[in-house]
C-alpha cells in the first residue's frame, strides 16, 4: 500500500491510498459530465421534434444571443412552417438571403419555396393570389436572382405571368438576365415578342461578341439576330456585324441561307453573290 504523508507538523500528519485518490477522480469526473453532457443544449434543440411549441420558445431565446446562429434559424424557419407560423418563417427567410453565408442562403431559398408554394395553392380566388404575389415579390425576386435552380426561376416568373403582370415580369426577366446567358436569351425574345427589335438586336450583339462563347451558342445568338434583322428591317444596323461572321459560319447550310435571305432582303444583290461564290 502507498501513502501520501504531508510535510506539515507531526499533528496534522495524514496518509491517503491511491485507491481512493482514484476513487475521488471518478467521482469529479461524472461530476463534470453531469454538470456538462456532452451534448449541447443546441444539439438538444435541433433534435427535438416532440414539442415544437417549447423548441420554438427555446430557439427564440436563443437566437437573441446568438442571431448569427444559423442552423438554429433554420430549425426555427422549419418548424414555424410546421405550425403554419407563415410570418415567422418569411422573416427569417428574408434575413438568411442576406447573410454572407452560401449554404444558409441555400437553404432559405428551399424553406422560402415551400413556404410561398404552402399558401399559393393553398388559394383558390385569383385576387388572392395577387395579394399573396405582391407581398412576397421582393422576397421570390431575391430568390430568383441568388437560386442556382433554373426551375424555381421558372417556376417564379410561371406564378407571375399567370397574374398577367407584365411589369413585375419584365423587372423579374431582366434582373434574370444578369445571372447567365439562356435569360439574356430570354429576355431578348421578349423584346421581339414586343416588337422591339432595335433593342433585341443590340442585346443579341452584345451577347455574339462576348468571349468565351462556343460555336453552338454563337449559333443560336446569331440565327436569333439575323431573323430580328429581317424581320424589324435593320439592314442599315446589321450589315456589319453579317459581313463580318461570313467566314465563321460559311460551312452551316442553315445559317448560310439565313445570310443570303439577309442580303437580299436587304437589297444586296452583289454581297449575296460574293458570299455564295465564296461558299
Amino acid at each position: 500500500m502507498i501513502y501520501l504523508f504531508s510535510k506539515n507538523q507531526k499533528n496534522d500528519e495524514y496518509a491517503i491510498t491511491i485507491r481512493e485518490i482514484l476513487f475521488l477522480f471518478f467521482i469529479f469526473t461524472y461530476i463534470l459530465f453531469l454538470l456538462f453532457p456532452k451534448e449541447t443544449l443546441e444539439q438538444k434543440v435541433l433534435k427535438e421534434e416532440k414539442s415544437n411549441d417549447l423548441v420554438l420558445v427555446y430557439i427564440e431565446n436563443m437566437i437573441k444571443f446568438d442571431p448569427g446562429n444559423y442552423k438554429l434559424l433554420l430549425h426555427f424557419a422549419d418548424i414555424s412552417l410546421k405550425e403554419d407560423n407563415f410570418y415567422a418563417v418569411k422573416g427569417v427567410v428574408e434575413m438568411l438571403l442576406r447573410v454572407p453565408d452560401k449554404k444558409a442562403r441555400e437553404e432559405a431559398i428551399i424553406i422560402g419555396e415551400k413556404l410561398f408554394k404552402r399558401q399559393y395553392f393553398l388559394l383558390k380566388e385569383q385576387k388572392q393570389k395577387e395579394e399573396l404575389l405582391k407581398e412576397y415579390k421582393d422576397t421570390l425576386y431575391e430568390m430568383a436572382i441568388i437560386s442556382k435552380d433554373e426551375k424555381l426561376k421558372e417556376d417564379i416568373l410561371s406564378y407571375i405571368w399567370a397574374q398577367k403582370d407584365k411589369k413585375e415580369y419584365f423587372k423579374f426577366l431582366k434582373g434574370l438576365a444578369k445571372t447567365n446567358l439562356k435569360w439574356k436569351i430570354k429576355l431578348a425574345d421578349y423584346y421581339v415578342a414586343h416588337s422591339k427589335h432595335k433593342t433585341a438586336f443590340e442585346l443579341y450583339k452584345e451577347m455574339f461578341e462576348k468571349k468565351g462563347l462556343s460555336y453552338a451558342q454563337k449559333k443560336i445568338i446569331f440565327s436569333k439576330m439575323i431573323d430580328v434583322l429581317i424581320y424589324g428591317s435593320l439592314f442599315e444596323e446589321g450589315t456589319e456585324i453579317v459581313k463580318k461572321s461570313e467566314d465563321l459560319f460559311l460551312k452551316d447550310r442553315e445559317i448560310s441561307r439565313k445570310i443570303i435571305k439577309f442580303y437580299l432582303f436587304a437589297d444586296r444583290a452583289k454581297d449575296a453573290r460574293a458570299f455564295v461564290l465564296k461558299r
